[in-house]
């Protein structure tokens, strides 16, 4: 019996009570389990720290999610102009996407650069061009692949993250297209990035910014892609370990 695990639940909600008896059901079914999936290292650590589950009956499986039919996801071409690239789908909802929009237009008044905005989701979009902000848009992009191939045209990643819990797939599918991301502070959880810079405000992401506008960000973009892939295969791997062990027993 295996528990796939998306995050430490209790993380998600507010309301005591209700975290409370999540946290029960969870705990139990750690216990239960053969094998807890858990989608980051914090969140190993944490089904440790608050359930006393055994690390060896943990493993970790990142959710990269590279393709399957290994097709060049890469773009042939960046972007011109220096571009970040930003994903937030409608599902986070208004309070959220209003507050990353507020910090890119903060950004915007504040770079002695020029700048492009690469945007994928509508409510972002909306959010974006009622400030007045010129965006490169998408509202979705359906295909995996071109996907990942539209955000390699970028050369930076913004991951903003509004909470601690949950897998950092932003920060994962930055990497796999190829880009150095830079994170808030909760955004940063989790596995790290061989290139990732942490920001704590938008002046400090526009610093941050203007200087990776002035260095190699493709060269050290792939790096993150080829590290990334390396990890998963190697997470990969450990989990057909402890899944050929479970089956001998």
């Amino acid at each position: 019996l295996i528990y796939l695990a998306h995050n430490l639940e209790p993380e998600y909600f507010a309301d005591c009570v209700f975290k409370y008896l999540i946290s029960r059901y969870e705990k139990h079914l750690v216990k239960i389990c053969h094998l807890t999936l858990a989608a980051t290292i914090r969140d190993a650590k944490l089904y440790v720290k608050h359930y006393g589950c055994n690390e060896e009956r943990i493993a970790v499986l990142p959710n990269v999610f590279p393709p399957n039919n290994h097709e060049n996801w890469i773009s042939d071409k960046k972007e011109d102009r220096f571009t970040i690239g930003i994903v937030m789908p409608d599902s986070w909802g208004i309070d959220i996407i209003h507050k990353a929009a507020d910090l890119i237009e903060e950004v915007f008044h504040r770079l002695r650069i020029s700048l492009n905005v690469l945007a994928v989701g509508s409510l972002l979009l909306r959010e974006l061009k009622k400030r007045g902000l010129k965006v490169i848009g998408y509202e979705v992009i359906p295909s995996r692949v071109e996907f990942l191939r539209t955000l390699s045209r970028c050369h930076v990643g913004l991951n903003y993250s509004p909470r601690a819990g949950g897998s950092p797939v932003k920060k994962f599918d930055y990497a796999l297209s190829g880009l150095v991301i830079v994170s808030n502070v909760l955004g940063s959880r989790g596995e790290g990035i061989l290139h990732e810079l942490v920001f704590i405000d938008g002046s400090d992401l526009a610093a941050k910014l203007e200087w990776l506008a002035s260095i190699d960000v493709t060269t050290l973009g792939e790096e993150n892609r080829k590290y990334l892939l390396k990890y998963f295969s190697k997470c990969k791997k450990d989990l057909q370990k402890k899944l050929t062990s479970l089956l001998q027993l």
